[in-house]
């Protein structure tokens, strides 16, 4: 019965040994794919985090861009400050410049209105002279009625009216210069 045995085990044995064999094929096999599957989880590993660093400069650079921007933006913003402000202190110095050059036009009407004033007191003046002489040529002479020697007293006067009221106002612009 041994030796059946060892038959059996010859058979089964040789058996066993081929299957053995295989079964060592197969673990060879498996422990090749668990080596590569290790190999590529770590080569996998090693990418993911050279792209992690690679991803950080990606980053770096994104945000020195968004930092750019800002800085950017804020030079912008300051040159508009800067802008609005030198427009603000252009439309002073114009303003100031058309109050100049209103104030210059006044003083001009004024030295103008006072030059008229001084012409139509003159010319009345004149007319005043001219009036009072055909007066006493006119008596002298007995030529004028007493109603035209009451024709020529009312202008005489209306003119001295008129002269006062013209020195008043030459006075008042006078005050104004």
């Amino acid at each position: 019965m041994v030796e059946s045995m060892n038959m059996w085990t010859d058979v089964v044995g040789g058996h066993t040994s081929q299957r053995l064999k295989s079964i060592k094929l197969k673990q060879m096999r498996s422990i090749k794919l668990l080596a590569l599957l290790a190999l590529g989880l770590l080569s996998q590993s090693l990418i993911s985090q050279e792209t992690e660093t690679s991803v950080t400069p990606v980053e770096t650079s994104v945000e020195l861009d968004v930092l750019k921007a800002k800085e950017e933006l804020k030079e912008a913003k300051e040159a508009q400050k800067r802008i609005k402000a030198a427009e603000k202190e252009a439309k002073k110095l114009a303003k100031a410049k058309k109050k100049a050059e209103k104030q210059l036009r006044q003083k001009e009407r004024l030295l103008s209105d006072i030059d008229s004033k001084k012409r139509s007191i003159a010319k009345s003046e004149k007319k005043i002279i001219n009036l009072e002489g055909k007066l006493i040529k006119g008596e002298l002479k007995g030529k004028l009625s007493p109603v035209a020697k009451a024709k020529m007293n009312q202008k005489i006067n209306n003119l001295k009216i008129d002269i006062a009221k013209d020195r008043e106002k030459m006075d008042k612009l006078m005050g104004k210069r």
